[in-house]
């Protein structure tokens, strides 16, 4: 994928990056349509319909009623699914993808940061995955920042591969490397380190420990977390000002 550019230089394959969009979105529009629920169509006939009990006559000539079992079996299908509280045929939602601050990119030709659930929900309408990281001409020194924060395994490995980085780099990342390192690389640094999410508690405030994965070249740092990053946003809004 590289072998074409200079190993010290950030090479980033669009290509690949886009073909990773195009699948995710096509996966979340089969995923949405596999959850709509089956339209149940209704008996046509009135006995049916509103519940009455069926008329039956019998070898001697005598009429009985039957329950119907029609209005039973729709209310059935019209009730809510109690495993899951949704209606029938929806599954539960991933609500860590749906997490709108999931995916954050900061870039110094913008005056703000964007938030979205998924990679690409980055791209603004009309514009495509290199305007994320190119500049204007005559800012030749901009910077960008991408943070993820829960990545799945796929989308650490997309993401690295396309940005040229180092398989053991990938490897302290998607296996979440406790121990805290700093690795130079012909291209980017890696820094992986620890920090604290407070938790406010009966008996005070609590830190629980998570790390940070930061790669960084001259262009522009990436960075995953698996626990909510609240000194990204931070960090972010420090650099745009």
């Amino acid at each position: 994928m590289q072998d074409d550019h200079r190993q010290d230089q950030l090479y980033i394959d669009f290509d690949y990056l886009e073909n990773f969009v195009a699948t995710e979105e096509l996966a979340r529009r089969e995923n949405i349509e596999a959850q709509k629920p089956s339209r149940v169509f209704s008996t046509l006939r009135n006995d049916h319909k509103d519940g009455h009990d069926e008329p039956m006559v019998t070898t001697d000539g005598d009429i009985i009623y039957v329950p119907s079992t029609s209005s039973d079996a729709e209310e059935k299908l019209s009730k809510p699914s109690q495993d899951t509280g949704l209606e029938p045929g929806i599954g539960p939602v991933d609500k860590e993808h749906m997490d709108p601050n999931r995916f954050s990119f900061f870039s110094s030709a913008w005056e703000s940061t964007i938030h979205a659930a998924e990679f690409g929900d980055l791209v603004l309408p009309g514009e495509d995955l290199r305007g994320l990281f190119t500049f204007p001409r005559g800012e030749p020194d901009g910077v960008w920042w991408l943070n993820v924060n829960r990545p799945t395994e796929e989308e650490v490995r997309t993401l690295c591969k396309a940005f040229g980085v180092h398989p053991l780099t990938i490897e302290d990342i998607t296996t979440q490397e406790a121990r805290e390192k700093i690795e130079i690389f012909s291209s980017y640094y890696f820094a992986c380190f620890r920090s604290f999410n407070v938790v406010q508690d009966e008996d005070g405030p609590d830190y629980e420990p998570f790390n940070i994965y930061v790669l960084v070249w001259r262009e522009g740092t990436l960075s995953f977390s698996f626990q909510p990053n609240s000194h990204a946003p931070k960090s972010e809004s420090e650099l745009s000002t």
